[in-house]
């Protein structure tokens, strides 16, 4: 259940945008448009293309010196080197003198050691679109403690590290579940989960990078009525893995196909941007311990669910998917999904 889904019109297009919040209306019926014209008001095709390559990882500035640069996530930063000859665009790919510290930017970092990443292209970033009124706080967030633990191989970012509210039950919104009053509501699965889980399924926020799991979560909470954050997991544009709704608990992402299915967001809109290696690598990786934990079997994009309602996870990452699905050992598509008992 994405945050927005802008048209396919501006898909494919290599480059990144962020900037100001989508504004709250956009965000509640973006999931359902699958047309119209772009976010900016411009043609797709003035935007110049970026030099060739892949996008590695993204972010708004933290920090900009003469020799590194800081890339913000919701919870954590990382620096890279940033040698005199890498190059820096506007955001129409027009070289830059230099990066205005308010900027976000796309990195492309070199292969090889990991230990020795080096920037080879920048891009400052356009608003993603029109500004709005997302909620400023839900008063039983925590701060952050930056928490982490192990998934598999993984590092991730609990509920405590990104600061996340409790379940919040309302009448009026997501309540406990019931089979026979309420066989929508918020569900615990029994031990083992195992029997229960089947497919990943892939969404993206579709909004800016430094829009996490906090922001979600009350845009989730305050305004569709969820108990909780919709997704089971999160990956920023360094790709880092967040904890989301706990894995017992049915996820809120995919209408009608929630029951036994895994909800994982990549923050960003990729109806705009290319996919990032980061994140990827990152789904890659979760999609194989999935599988070996929990014997999920398949993959797949929300549009693959519903393709009548939304463009989510975009265009770019969506194509990405398969490939994804097939290094991780699992089938592609939704034949996994098992309708629930009840």
């Amino acid at each position: 259940m994405c945050q927005v889904a802008l048209p396919p019109t501006i898909s494919r297009r290599r480059f990144l945008t962020l900037g100001a919040a989508a504004g709250v209306s956009a965000l509640l019926t973006a999931c359902r448009n699958t047309s119209g014209t772009g976010a900016f008001g411009r043609n797709p095709d003035t935007f110049s293309p970026l030099p060739p390559g892949s996008p590695s990882l993204a972010g708004p500035v933290a920090a900009a010196e003469d020799a590194t640069l800081t890339i913000q996530a919701p919870v954590g930063a990382h620096t890279l080197a940033r040698p005199a000859t890498a190059r820096l665009y506007d955001p129409n790919g027009d070289d830059l003198k230099r990066l205005p510290p308010e900027a976000g930017v796309l990195a492309w970092l070199e292969a090889g050691d990991p230990t020795a990443e080096r920037i080879i292209a920048l891009q400052q970033l356009p608003p993603l679109a029109a500004t709005g009124d997302i909620p400023a706080e839900l008063p039983a967030q925590p701060a952050p403690t930056g928490e982490t633990r192990s998934l598999g191989r993984l590092t991730l970012i609990t509920r405590p590290g990104w600061g996340a509210a409790p379940p919040q039950w309302s009448p009026a919104g997501e309540a406990p579940f019931d089979a026979q009053t309420n066989p929508a509501g918020y569900l615990t699965y029994p031990e083992p989960l195992a029997p229960w889980l089947t497919t990943l399924v892939v969404h993206h926020a579709a909004l800016e990078f430094h829009h996490g799991p906090r922001t979600i979560q009350r845009l989730h909470i305050l305004r569709k009525g969820y108990a909780d954050v919709a997704y089971h997991f999160f990956i920023d544009g360094l790709g880092q893995l967040y904890e989301g709704r706990p894995l017992a608990a049915r996820g809120a992402h995919t209408g009608g196909y929630n029951t036994g299915t895994v909800g994982v967001c990549l923050l960003g809109n990729f109806e705009l941007i290319p996919s990032l290696q980061a994140q990827l690598d990152t789904l890659q990786a979760l999609a194989s311990t999935l599988g070996r934990e929990y014997a999920l079997t398949h993959l797949a994009g929300h549009r693959d669910f519903q393709p009548e309602a939304t463009v989510c996870p975009g265009e770019n990452l969506w194509s990405a998917l398969p490939a994804v699905a097939a290094a991780s050992g699992l089938a592609y598509g939704t034949a996994g999904y098992r309708p629930p008992p009840w």
